[in-house]
């Protein structure tokens, strides 16, 4: 008896506050249910009133894993910016090539590494990485259009990429040019550039490919070259020349400069095992070459 007097009166309590906060905002007041709760659920509706504010522990438990997963999500997405702070260079799979590169011959000879145009490439004309960009220049352009180049260099000074390894490429297609080669030398060490020389636009092509195929992977021995497999091609490359005999040569003179110096007499190359007369004579013709073709040495000895 006193159990349900207590709850009569503990609902009755409850019904009075309703009606209070249905006074004091003007709205309707919701379905009364202490006609339909036992004394069990009102004691247990009563018991969860008042820690309302920590009562929605579900809604902890769904979030708290997510909150979790925010916090593992946090340094990875920091160590992604820190690896992009440290790895700036920004690869391509094919060589990125400027508009107005459209014509230029020496695209003909660059097979071995991919290529495409690239509206957004205006300030260089051949960009192989974010660090890594090219300018090719044509000599025989360059003597009719002089300013070409030094608007080109000065354009690309405002890229702010300080740490990009800036490349000119030049093509060497007319006579006479050490004044030019040297100005250009100039203008390329006061502007941060690395000069190249090529003799021909198949000969620009293999550097461009170099530098795309090994744009990560340079080394000193890399650059340096294997002099000793530079020696043997070349014997090898002479018509009659076999690879037998560039050993066999190279071995009794030591070094392709000794070679030239000193395989003067044809019964000393003839000894030489496999060097018959036809090998002997075509050898020493083409050491007897002039080394560069188009040079007038007799005016040079007289100069």
């Amino acid at each position: 008896m006193g159990d349900n007097v207590n709850s009569t009166s503990f609902a009755s309590i409850l019904a009075g506050v309703r009606k209070l906060r249905q006074d004091a905002e003007g709205g309707e007041p919701p379905a009364p249910e202490t006609s339909s709760v036992s004394s069990s659920s009102v004691s247990r509706d009563s018991t969860k009133e008042a820690p309302q504010p920590i009562s929605s522990d579900p809604a902890n438990v769904r979030l708290q894993p997510q909150r979790i997963i925010s916090n593992r999500m946090g340094p990875a997405s920091n160590m992604a910016v820190r690896h992009g702070e440290n790895a700036r260079t920004r690869e391509f799979s094919t060589i990125q090539v400027s508009k107005h590169q459209r014509g230029n011959p020496m695209l003909d000879h660059l097979r071995d590494v991919g290529w495409t145009y690239n509206e957004s490439v205006k300030k260089v004309d051949y960009l192989v990485n974010s660090k890594l960009v090219v300018i090719y220049l044509s000599l025989k352009y360059h003597k009719l259009h002089p300013e070409y180049i030094y608007n080109k260099i000065k354009g690309l000074g405002s890229t702010g990429n300080t740490q990009a390894l800036k490349v000119l490429l030049v093509v060497v297609d007319i006579e006479n040019t050490n004044d030019i080669v040297r100005e250009l030398n100039k203008v390329c060490l006061f502007n941060d550039l690395s000069l190249l020389l090529a003799w021909s636009n198949e000969e620009a092509s293999r550097f461009l490919t170099f530098l795309k195929m090994h744009e990560f992977n340079i080394h000193t021995s890399t650059i340096r070259g294997n002099t000793s497999k530079d020696q043997f091609e070349s014997l090898s490359s002479i018509r009659t020349i076999n690879k037998t005999n560039s050993k066999d040569l190279l071995r009794k003179y030591g070094s392709l400069q000794n070679l030239m110096v000193h395989a003067t007499d044809e019964e000393e190359l003839g000894a030489i095992s496999g060097m018959g007369q036809v090998k002997v004579k075509k050898l020493l013709r083409v050491l007897d070459e002039p080394f560069i073709y188009n040079l007038d040495y007799d005016k040079l000895s007289h100069g």
